[in-house]
């Protein structure tokens, strides 16, 4: 009991240090994903919840479900969104470190009580505390910080079907490897939260089916995992309707990202899972890491291939390392922006965090072996204490910047309109395509509890403000032909109802694909009011994940 005060305690300074990273961003509100979240969980009956979560989101309803019931106890509000994914993210950091421990005894044949799997554990679990994407992403109303939870359970127990059962039980008599129930329990939760679990488990279960026939050793058993694996894949035969409809809506607002841009994907994402701010860790991967690696394996080629043979033919090793690979090399090519979609990535953080720590830890260890040359551990140790507060003041820096401001620019335009501000009054609220009125909508209903909303209308389909947009509907709506005399119309109508104002509200970022030409219909439909309409004012709201422009139409002075 006293060898794992020093584990417990350092785990428990590391986790409270990760807690603090995530609380910090609890309040600084929601923006797009988490802004359709809120209107799921809004759904009065279950079954209205589960229609919702059809239409409008993309993931199966574990998380909604557990949202709703937590936002039914404890009312609705940006905090209490993020509260959960705190939570998970927070728990995460503890759980990275126990399945650490056991990949770090299981890959080097050390007890899992060992000062070395300790010490290495402790490593993974900070590296997890302060990654940047993990601690973005433990506060977001999405799936992700749950699905991070249960995928290193997954993980968890997925690996003890590789373990010795005469080993195990010499070890602990009550201890037996391959653990059925958990890894059905954690992998059918796992499916019900986010659809890449579906690939997760698939690369388990060939791994297991893989070196079940290449170990050739009878105590090694680890095609017993198929079975609690494929019955969680088939937990999901009741929501299959449902993962069909939502396979079928497809990326309609991005065009696909050229194959040719492979490299700059596969290192944008990899350095999205480091314990370093994006940008540097992109640097540091495509300039020093990478070349360094290389140039190692060039000048020790034999001990290089040697090692590489060793570690591609453990099997707790490709438990984390292929699902990070596979992930890095196909997410991102659903979009042409830098770093592709990272949030898919975020769940795998503790697979990165966990190799990186092993990573280090085997060169402590193989420079501590050189004889003679002692000073070289010295140095080794040394530049690794340097980087964990390189790696804690990136993510004290990241946090910084993120709670500045708030998360989208809409939430103090909402304070503003809910305040009366006149130049807000009298007014109908034009947004454009996008998610834009239904993340207005909730600052306004659940920020500034206004009972009576003000006119939100718009390109958002079906109806802005009170449902979120569906994309395959906000692409029709584009092709529309005459959209502008389709406006105009509607405009003339708000006019007399007695609206003196029209809002139009436009993100500043303006991304266009070959099926949603956002930025063209914007610009189009912005110049056609500047020829009808006289410009009162012209206001820009600033946010850490989206920035508006408002400009404020006078429909009382029509232009010539």
């Amino acid at each position: 009991m006293k060898k794992k005060m020093p584990f417990a305690l350092w785990l428990l300074i590391v986790t409270l240090l990760g807690a603090l990273l995530r609380a910090a961003l609890l309040n600084i509100g929601l923006t797009i994903d988490d802004a359709c979240t809120a209107d799921v969980v809004e759904a009065s009956t279950i079954s209205d919840l589960f229609l919702r979560i059809k239409v409008y989101e993309m993931s199966p309803p574990l998380y909604f479900l557990i949202l709703k019931g937590f936002t039914s106890l404890f009312g609705l509000s940006a905090l209490t969104m993020a509260l959960p994914s705190m939570l998970f993210g927070t728990i995460n950091i503890v759980l990275t470190a126990l399945l650490a421990r056991k990949v770090t005894a299981a890959t080097v044949k050390v007890a899992p009580s060992s000062c070395y799997a300790e010490r290495t554990a402790l490593l993974a679990a900070f590296f997890q505390a302060v990654s940047p994407l993990a601690i973005i992403y433990s506060h977001e109303a999405r799936t992700y910080a749950l699905a991070g939870c249960l995928l290193t359970l997954c993980a968890y127990y997925f690996i003890d079907f590789f373990s010795d059962s005469k080993a195990a039980q010499q070890s602990n008599n009550k201890q037996k490897p391959g653990r059925l129930l958990p890894l059905f329990l954690s992998g059918a939760a796992l499916v019900y939260t986010h659809y890449t679990a579906i690939i997760y488990l698939l690369v388990f279960a060939l791994l297991a089916l893989v070196f079940q026939f290449s170990e050739g050793k009878e105590d090694i058993k680890p095609i017993k995992a198929v079975a609690p694996i494929g019955l969680a894949l088939a937990s999901l035969a009741p929501w299959l309707p449902i993962l069909n409809y939502h396979k079928a809506v497809g990326t309609p607002w991005a065009d696909p990202t050229p194959i040719a841009n492979f490299a700059h994907v596969f290192l944008g994402n990899l350095a999205g899972m480091m314990p370093l701010p994006v940008v540097p860790a992109y640097l540091s991967i495509s300039f020093v890491v990478l070349p360094a690696l290389l140039l190692l394996a060039f000048i020790k080629r034999k001990a290089s291939a040697k090692l590489l043979r060793e570690k591609l033919s453990n099997p707790v090793i490709l438990t984390l390392l292929l699902p990070l690979i596979g992930t890095c090399a196909t997410i991102g090519y659903i979009t042409p922006y830098m770093f592709g979609y990272v949030r898919y990535l975020s769940p795998l953080v503790p697979f990165s965090s966990i190799l990186a720590a092993l990573a280090a830890a085997h060169l402590v260890k193989t420079i501590a072996a050189l004889r003679g040359r002692k000073h070289f551990k010295r140095e080794a140790i040394s530049a690794l204490l340097l980087f964990l507060p390189l790696a804690l003041g990136g993510a004290i820096f990241e946090v910084s910047l993120l709670a500045k401001q708030p998360r989208s620019g809409l939430r103090p335009l909402a304070k503003e309109i809910a305040n009366k501000e006149p130049i807000y009054t009298d007014a109908v609220i034009w947004t454009a395509p996008d998610f834009v009125g239904m993340i207005l909508s909730f600052y306004l209903k659940h920020d500034n509890k206004i009972i009576t909303m003000p006119d939100i209308t718009g390109f958002a389909c079906p109806d802005s403000g009170h449902r979120p947009i569906m994309h395959e509907e906000d692409v029709n709506v584009l092709k529309e032909p005459n959209l502008w005399e389709k406006h105009k119309k509607l405009i003339d109508e708000k006019k007399a109802a007695g609206a003196r104002r029209l809002i139009f509200v436009r993100d500043t970022y303006k991304p266009s694909s070959k099926l949603m030409p956002v930025k063209e219909i914007d610009d189009s439909f912005e110049e056609k009011l500047k020829q009808n309409f006289k410009v009162e004012a012209v206001r820009t709201y600033k946010g850490s994940a989206g920035s508006y422009d408002v400009t404020v139409f006078s429909l009382s002075e029509v232009k010539e």
